[in-house]
């Protein structure tokens, strides 16, 4: 019986140390900017967590409406199967992070489908009751030229399905 108690321990010991490593493989490699910025992507909320495609890049803007910055970007999956849509009318500058609540017009992350009549947002209303906290956030590098994103569940229009969107994408701005 010892040595039943005595390898389960080692074992739990090499499984811990294992995990250990694992995980801080992944932060180390989330740290690197040309791993952590290779794309956007996108993925059903359903228990199967279904690859739905990526975004590599955007159309980028920004704007001033009277006293107020704004923001747009407009990227598409590489299959073509999906526009992301991302903004907000209350841009405080890059190096910032943006909470994306729900049933809120800005900030706004948008999915919709190009082929499909499929439409994901956290705009939507939220069916009765308080939402929960928020669907995420996005931020950007110092300069902007690196936009990141991490939406953990964006709802379709009766929050029956949903996606979620994690990585970074290039922002490419226009020339003036």
């Amino acid at each position: 019986m010892a040595g039943k108690a005595q390898t389960g321990s080692v074992s739990r010991g090499r499984t811990s140390r294992i995990g250990l490593a694992l995980v801080t493989s992944i932060l180390l490699l989330s740290l690197i900017p040309s791993f952590a910025m290779a794309a956007v992507k996108v993925y059903d909320s359903s228990a199967s967590m279904t690859y739905l495609g990526e975004v590599t890049k955007a159309k980028c803007k920004l704007r001033r409406i009277g006293k107020h910055r704004t923001f747009f970007a407009v990227g598409k999956t590489t299959n073509g199967a999906y526009k992301l849509d991302l903004g907000t009318l209350e841009f405080r500058g890059f190096g910032q992070t943006y909470n994306v609540p729900y049933g809120v017009q800005t900030p706004s992350v948008d999915l919709d489908g190009i082929s499909s009549s499929a439409a994901y947002s956290n705009a939507f209303a939220f069916p009765g009751g308080q939402p929960p906290g928020g669907a995420g956030a996005f931020a950007f590098a110092r300069r902007g030229a690196q936009l990141r994103l991490g939406i953990y569940a964006l709802p379709n229009q009766d929050y029956s399905q949903g996606v979620s969107l994690a990585g970074g994408l290039k922002c490419g701005y226009p020339r003036r």
